[in-house]
Parts: C-alpha cells; structure tokens; sequence
C-alpha cells in the first residue's frame, strides 16, 4: 500500500493506493477539521484513511510530495539574497523552522503506532506530473507543471516516454513563477492568496486589457526564460502584502482593500480592467510555454497540472491551439491532489511499471469509501422519500423551485462540487439562482455559479474542443456560448463575456440520473459547493445539517432517501 501526504503549505490531504495501482481514498484535512484550507498535517485524513481501509501499517510506505529542507532554503535564500538576514519573511523562516514540512517524519511518526515507517521524498512538480500520469497513462507526453513554486522549481516541464521514463527539458527556478505573478495580482485586487484567485478570473469578464502594457513589465517571457520585475513584488519578503508600493505606481491607483462589487465600488471598472490584463498576460505567457515545450519535443499530447492548471479559462485558450492534440487536466490539479500523484511515485518506484487502467468509473472523481449512519437523521428530521424514490422526488423539488442540498456517497477529489456534495437548484429560474448565489453563497454577483448539464446539452449550447474533452467533466475549462444570449432560458450561469465553466454529468452519478429524469422540462441545473460562507466543503451528515441551518435551506439529498431539515 501506497499513502501520499500534501501539507504545510495549501490544502493538506492523503492519498490511497494499493498494490496493483488503484487509488482506493483520498481525504483532505479540511473535511475533517472543518478549518477552511488547513495546511497542518493530516492527521485526521490520515487516520480516517488507515481506519476505513483497514489498513496494517507495516504494510504502508508514505511518500511525502516534496523535498522538504530544499523548499524551505529557497525562499530563505531568496529573500536574504534581495532584503538581508533580517527582514520580516526571513526572520519568520527562521521562527517557524519546525513547522514547516521539516517536521514531516517527525509528524508522522507521532501520529503512527510505528517508529519506523518506509517514507519516499518525491520532487514536488515531478508529484504534480504523476497526477495527471496515475489518470491519464498515455506515453509519449509532455508534462507542464505551474504553480506558485515547490521545492526550488515555479515551472516544469517534463517529456515522459513511459510512466517510469522521463526527463526534464525546461525550469524556472523561484522566485520567477507565473502561480505568483497571478497570486500577487489577486492580493492587490482584495481578494485572498490561494483562494481568491478564481474571483480574479471570473472579475475579468468584466473589464478591457488597458493594463496590458504595464503588466508585461512585471512577468516576461524571452529566450525561453521566464522573469518577474520584482520591484513590483513583495512575496520574497513582506508577510501580509504580495506586491510593492511600486505596483501602485505602475497602475496609478492604490491597492483595493474593500469588498469589491459592481454598484458600490466606485473604482470597479479599473480593477476588472487590471483582472483582464492580468488573465490576457497570463495566457501569453503560459501559451509560450506549451509553444516552446512543442517546439523542443514534437509532441502534440500534454497534460497540465499545478495550481495554475486550475484558471479555466486559460485552460479553454490552450484547447484553441492547433499544435495541441490532446490537453489532458486531473480532477485535482493542485498541491492537495499531488498526494495522488506522490502515492503514484511510490507505486512506480517500487513495481516500475504502470498498472493496467481499468475500469475506475467511480473512483475516477469521487475516491473512497464514505459510510455513514442516517439514523440521527430518521430521528431528527422528516424523510420526505426513501432512497428507491431519490430521482423522482428530487426532480419534483428542482422543478417546484427548491434549492438542493446533497451529501451523496463518497466526496469530490477536487476542488469543485460535481454533484456529491453540491447546492443545486433549476438555472432557467434567475430569482432562484441569483439567491443561491448572492444571497445564501455570498458569492460576488460578477462570478455567476456553474451549469451542470448532459454531454447532448452542452454540445447543443456551447462551443466545445475535442482536445480537453476530459475537463468539462470536472468543471476544468470554460465554453463558449454558441447560440444568442437572449434566446438562451439559463442566462443566470453565463458569464458577462459569454462563457460557463459546464459541468457534464457522468450517467451513472446522482446527478447526471437526475438530469436524464428533467430534462425535457428543464436542461440545465446551476451548481455550486455545498458549504456555508468559508466554511470547507460538507463531508458528513452532521456537516450538511449544520450548513443546512446556516443557510435556511429546507431539503438534504442522502443516499438513504430526501430529509426535510427543520
């Protein structure tokens, strides 16, 4: 058996596979610790994987998904090389040395009825590459890697030729990395480091490319080398700001620090137009690359990963370009999902050969093994229907204007809700929608929630590319609308430029049963995660009752039937 750990820095999670390469689980900290994006180490998702599986720890070898002593000297190198020993970001490296993922072994061991465990150190872009390569196990393939940086690296570029034969044929090393060129121009928009970042890309539906002269000041992309200005940065060493004051300058307005909406910001249009251009100079950036990546190899099929792999409207552009055959994107493309990818790593390490992939229809997004007793459910709540009436009853609800609540089966791998643990309700009805949205979600009214359709229906009203095909199953790219706006019944789900990240349903998930059951009255359902405000996602019951409440929703979809919460 094989455990992947991601932690110390995002969403910390573990990851399960056994001996013939199959993942059986995988569990975010979150979900168990109920702390929004919980970067300290996993040890409930750890237990509850080791507990659920049955697992006999001498029968484990744990991979951690970096090389941890080298990602803590590279920003400690980093940041005394350009402000001195003494300034505050490395005077904090230095105070917080054994919480950082130094401490891994030691945290493992304390949390293991072991003193001994078999631990693997896997580069943390190669855990990324393995990500996509566990569920893709297609060769010959390039492999891009772009996040904010792991170990000393920002950006990666792999040739893979086998799943255990591979060079590296390109880098950047920290601090010159497009994840922070990104995340900095989040910060500076008011929205926060690593999560705020889809706000940005959905803000920039809303503006024109007017900043795209100065932004091509900050990141560059010339004879294959990649390079940040960092006169404009402030990450290599301010605690609390990403940018420098320089950056004010450059856009000649100061650095927003107010919720930021449409009707009471009075400076939203120069901050949308910042977003465009930021979302315009990455795609430049990021599509040299895959350019160059081409040009170096021959190759015509990628797979992407890293947290950049998550802005799914620069995903949709690559898809236009026609030296990409293929554009292949995990369900998970983040540090939490390299758990998969460092599990992976040690399977190959150990057996040097891929599994056989067969048929993983349900462990392919929603991994696992959740079980759960309903019976505090039975004895609190009306049940409204039993579990052989779930898709008859839900689809009266959906079209009588209700709001669903669903906590079915096993959890989503990835960041975005698909169905298992999702807020749904009908997209033709924009009074429902806009209060699932604004009103019980919070969400800023320029980010609309997702569609959620059949693979018929998005191809009769998007603008859908063959070559990344894969991604609108996990809500990894954008599409185009192909029919006018105003003949269109879903507009609450499209964006101001025209696009939706779609979902299509897999047939055999809950949700994609329910859609076959209305859609001759209604073709679309908005979707988005079920969770109250920052709270993480709902993982049990418990959590979906108590989110429930939060919100004054009324029904929660079970595997055991319809609950009517009071």
């Amino acid at each position: 058996m094989y455990i992947g750990i991601s932690s110390y820095f995002h969403e910390s999670s573990v990851a399960l596979i056994n001996n013939q390469g199959n993942l059986l689980d995988f569990q975010r900290e979150e979900w168990h610790s109920r702390v929004k994006g919980d970067k300290t180490f996993p040890r409930l998702a750890l237990k509850k994987v080791i507990d659920h599986n049955n697992i006999d720890i001498k029968d484990i070898k744990f991979i951690f998904y970096e090389k941890p002593l080298r990602s803590w000297l590279t920003v400690v190198k980093q940041t005394i090389k350009s402000k001195g020993l003494l300034n505050p970001l490395s005077v904090n490296q230095f105070k917080n040395f054994w919480k950082s993922s130094i401490s891994f072994y030691f945290d493992l061991i304390n949390n293991l009825e072991t003193r001994s465990p078999t631990v693997y150190y896997c580069d943390h872009h190669l855990s990324h590459a393995m990500t996509a390569n566990y569920y893709l196990n297609q060769f010959p393939c390039i492999s891009v890697v772009l996040d904010g940086f792991g170990d000393n690296k920002c950006s990666t570029i792999y040739h893979f030729t086998s799943n255990n034969k591979f060079k590296t044929i390109w880098t950047s090393d920290y601090p010159n990395s497009v994840g922070l060129f990104y995340s900095t121009i989040t910060d500076f928009l008011g929205f926060s480091v690593n999560s705020g970042e889809f706000k940005l890309m959905g803000l920039a539906s809303f503006g024109s490319p007017k900043y795209v002269n100065q932004i091509r000041k900050m990141i560059y992309f010339e004879n294959q080398k990649l390079k940040l200005d960092m006169n404009f940065f402030g990450f290599d060493n301010n605690l609390y700001n990403s940018y420098s004051s320089k950056l004010e300058l450059l856009f000649d307005i100061k650095a927003n620090n107010s919720p930021l909406t449409i009707e009471k910001n009075k400076n939203f249009q120069k901050y949308a137009d910042i977003a465009t251009s930021a979302q315009v100079v990455l795609q430049e950036i990021v599509l040299k690359i895959f350019n160059m990546a081409h040009n170096l190899t021959g190759i015509n099929n990628f797979t992407f990963t890293g947290g950049v792999a998550l802005n799914c409207k620069l995903v949709s552009e690559l898809s236009k370009q026609t030296f990409i055959n293929r554009l292949f994107i995990p369900p998970s493309p983040g540090d939490s999902g390299a758990a998969v990818g460092a599990a992976h790593f040690g399977f190959i390490y150990d057996k040097k050969q891929k599994k056989n992939l067969n048929d993983q229809t349900n462990n392919y997004i929603y991994p696992g093994n959740f079980k759960q007793s309903n019976s505090f459910l039975d004895d609190l709540f009306e049940k409204v229907c039993e579990k052989d009436e779930i898709i008859h009853k839900s689809s009266e609800l959906i079209l009588d204007g209700n709001i669903l609540a669903t906590c079915i089966n096993n959890i989503e791998t990835g960041p975005r809700s698909l169905g298992n643990r999702s807020l749904l309700c009908n997209a033709e009805d924009k009074d429902i929608v806009k209060m699932l949205s604004e009103k019980i979600k919070g969400r800023e009214s320029f980010i609309p929630v997702a569609p959620s359709m059949l693979k018929e229906t998005a191809e009769k009203y998007f603008n859908l590319n063959k070559n990344i095909n894969s991604c609108y199953f996990t809500m990894g790219a954008t599409a185009t609308l192909n029919v006018n706006l105003k003949d269109f019944r879903y507009k609450s789900v499209v964006h101001k430029d025209l696009t939706s990240r779609i979902h299509i349903c897999e047939e055999y998930s809950y949700i994609g049963k329910l859609m076959k059951n209305i859609n001759s009255h209604t073709e679309i359902l908005a979707n988005t995660s079920f969770n109250f405000s920052n709270d993480p996602v709902s993982f049990s019951y418990e959590d979906s009752v108590m989110a429930i409440k939060k919100m004054n929703l009324k029904y929660l979809v079970t595997d055991e039937g319809i609950y009517k919460i009071k």
